[in-house]
């Protein structure tokens, strides 16, 4: 009971910081932009595994959050719907830790009418196995890199999954170019915190499901839900060619050859009843192996 006293104690001082000093605690690429993607990175040496730690964080945009390259907001959304309220997030990742190199990384995207030098505001802290507190903030020292070929434009999504590299969230990466990010703009845009103690008000994924059917026109496929949904169609792809395009709607995947990828939006949704597959020229309908939809 003591401990989680504690535990909850620590969390609203941390909360309580971002409701004084929120605009202090954002980072950003250097040179930030409202449609592209941005990669943060940051390595904690731990001696021993803490007694408990959690993340808490926020942003103006999406994010994908990995510890040890474990997805904590796997089949998650993050969207501030409301444009002037941000809601704080924090998150137990005491079981994802252990001695040693520990990589906390995140995959930003901007959403529409966001604050572009606000991207990122995080902070690492629990008790160490001794008692004591510990305490860590995203700052300059982390690591930045643009996901080049991959924006959000309004809510047009495009992917260039040749230029994806899934092992840039391992702590031996080599991140040798890229730059440590900087403090928000003083004159950006102001936001109220929303401190949310251990609740996520994110979209889940509630639903996986096939379409009911399939029709072939002059130069596209249309897959029909058979009622409106709200998520994403996800395409699994074999014997696609590096570079061959996908436009799914208003989301464009660019294939990367590999043997089985899969074609669907990372952050954006769309409320619809048919989905329209169009490929580039060389694509061929074959090449999707496998068709189902998402649904938030």
């Amino acid at each position: 009971m003591i401990k989680l006293i504690t535990t909850i104690c620590m969390a609203l001082w941390v909360l309580n910081s971002y409701a004084q000093e929120f605009s202090t605690h954002w980072i950003s690429y250097p040179l930030p932009n409202d449609s592209s993607e941005v990669l943060f990175c940051h390595t904690y040496r731990l001696k021993r595994c803490p007694q408990e730690a959690y993340l808490t964080f926020a942003t103006s945009g999406y994010l994908r959050i990995y510890v040890n390259e474990r997805n904590i907001s796997k089949d998650i959304t993050f969207l501030n719907q409301d444009t002037t309220h941000l809601a704080i997030q924090t998150y137990n990742i005491t079981p994802l830790l252990h001695s040693g190199d520990n990589c906390i990384s995140v995959w930003y995207a901007p959403a529409e009418g966001c604050a572009i030098s606000k991207q990122l505001s995080l902070e690492f802290y629990g008790t160490k196995q001794n008692g004591e507190a510990f305490y860590h903030q995203a700052n300059g020292d982390w690591l930045c890199q643009i996901l080049k070929g991959s924006f959000i434009k309004g809510a047009k999504e495009t992917f260039d999954s040749r230029y994806y590299d899934y092992n840039w969230k391992s702590t031996n990466y080599n991140r040798r170019h890229w730059l440590h990010p900087l403090g928000a703009y003083w004159h950006d845009k102001s936001y109220t915190a929303t401190c949310n103690l251990f609740f996520n008000e994110n979209t889940h994924l509630q639903y996986t499901f096939k379409p009911v059917e399939i029709r072939l026109n002059s130069d596209h496929l249309e897959y029909d839900l058979n009622r409106i949904a709200k998520g994403t169609l996800r395409l699994t792809l074999r014997g696609a060619h590096k570079g061959e395009t996908l436009h799914i709607n208003d989301f464009t995947y660019i294939c990367n050859g590999e043997m089985d990828e899969q074609a669907f939006c990372r952050f954006t949704q769309s409320e619809s009843r048919t989905i329209s597959v169009k490929g580039s020229q060389t694509f061929k309908n074959q090449h999707i192996t496998n068709v189902e939809y998402l649904e938030f």
